[in-house]
Formats: structure tokens, sequence, C-alpha cells
């Protein structure tokens, strides 16, 4: 089941159930496609229309949504400069109407190191701005792991389309994910 924490997880062991219900949401849309320039996967959208995924419209500044929703272009000079911008505000955010709604009328804070991290920067929530407490953070510790999703990751799921959204998921499939690791860093 999707208990708060993982019961009988060594304190000096990574969570593996914790990880993989983190990777499933990768696996499932809950990343973002923007490289650290601004454009889509395909070296698009900076200029003219981009391939953006359902994420990727929701992400924006402190000042809203970068990628314009007529053009399919990025604001690449904005991006480019919130992209590495550190924690909370001065990163990027996650502007989707129903994560919003569950963060008391703010955005979701993405993970915006001060240098750009591949596979990692955008694609999780910022644990380095307190008080978040997220499955879908860059970072995990030893010991037992979070297994629920917050009000504020759920809304992300529907805002990227989930309109039924279970918390239980199979313990085969997480099993079968198991060699899928998207950038997912440990913490030291």
């Amino acid at each position: 089941d999707l208990s708060a924490t993982s019961a009988g997880v060594s304190p000096t062991a990574f969570d593996f159930e914790s990880t993989m219900i983190h990777e499933l949401f990768h696996a499932v849309g809950f990343l973002s496609t923007i490289d650290q320039n601004g454009a889509d996967p395909f070296g698009q959208g900076t200029t003219n229309a981009g391939d953006w995924g359902p994420f990727d419209q929701y992400v924006g500044n402190s000042s809203g949504i970068l990628i314009n929703g007529t053009t399919f272009q990025n604001n690449a000079a904005a991006y480019s400069s919130a992209v590495v911008g550190g924690a909370g505000s001065s990163g990027l955010g996650f502007w989707g109407p129903n994560a919003m709604a569950a963060n008391g009328g703010q955005p979701v804070w993405l993970y915006t190191p001060t240098s750009f991290e591949d596979g990692s920067s955008g694609s999780h929530l910022d644990d380095e701005f307190a008080p978040y407490n997220f499955v879908m953070e860059a970072s995990t510790n030893t010991g037992p792991g979070l297994r629920t999703l917050s009000p504020q990751e759920i809304g992300i799921l529907k805002d990227i389309g989930y309109t039924n959204i279970v918390p239980e998921p199979s313990s085969s499939v997480l099993v079968l994910l198991g060699g899928l690791l998207l950038g997912h860093r440990r913490r030291p």
C-alpha cells in the first residue's frame, strides 16, 4: 500500500518502493523536457514553436508561465535566468491551476539548483525550499521514504491530464520499473 512512510526499511538503506513510486511518476509525465537553454528535446522552441510535454506548459519563473500557448515558443531569456536561479521563487515553478490551488494559490517551486543538473533540474520539486516534503523531490535520504503524494503533487498530475488518480500502483509495475532511474539523486 502507499502508507505515509515505508515500514521495515533499514535506516542505512535506500527505500526501493519509495524510489520506484517516484520513478513511476516520472514515467507518466511528471518531468520537464526543457533544456538548459530553454529549447525542447529537439533543439526547437526558442525562436520557433517547440514540442512540449503537458508538464512543460506550466513551467514558469516568478512572473508566470514561460511557454506561449499560441506560438508554443519558450521565453528562453526568462527561462535561462531562472533555470539556475536557486531555491524558491528565484527559480522555476509549476503554475498549473490545480497545483496552485493545492498550494495556497502559489506556484509549486521546482528544483533549480545554481548549476543546471541534466535530468533533474525542473523535473523535481524543490527540496531546498522549506517546508516541502514531497515524493517528487530531487533527492532522498536513507531509511524509510515517502509513499504518499501530497495534494500539490496530485494537483500537478491533474494539471498534466490525469483525471482519475488512484493512489495505489501495483507492486508488479513497481518491480518492472526497477531499472528506470531518471536523475533522482541521493543525499550524501
